[in-house]
């Protein structure tokens, strides 16, 4: 009995790892979406000014800020879950007596 409840916790912590793996490929992947989202509107605005080589590397740029501006923020949330997890998980493994 006590071999299968064994048995059982060490599926439990295999599942819950797929798990984590599966949700953070998933956040990789709405953020790469989010990003060439990003690019697609960036290549449909219209540059400003006038449509010289500089004022195309200046919108370019400014649409490039854009997008890791909103990865930043997308992911930042994600960041500090994991932090938390991992430092729940280290004081688990080191309990402070």
């Amino acid at each position: 009995m006590l071999s299968r409840l064994q048995e059982l916790r060490r599926e439990e912590e295999t599942l819950l790892r797929v798990r984590a793996a599966l949700r953070e490929q998933l956040t990789r992947l709405r953020v790469e979406e989010l990003a060439l989202q990003s690019m697609i509107r960036c290549k449909e605005e219209p540059g400003p000014g006038s449509p010289g080589a500089a004022a195309q590397d200046t919108h370019t740029a400014q649409c490039f800020l854009r997008i890791l501006d909103g990865l930043t923020k997308r992911l930042q949330p994600g960041v500090q879950k994991t932090q938390q997890s991992l430092t729940q998980t280290q004081g688990l493994k080191n309990p402070k007596v």
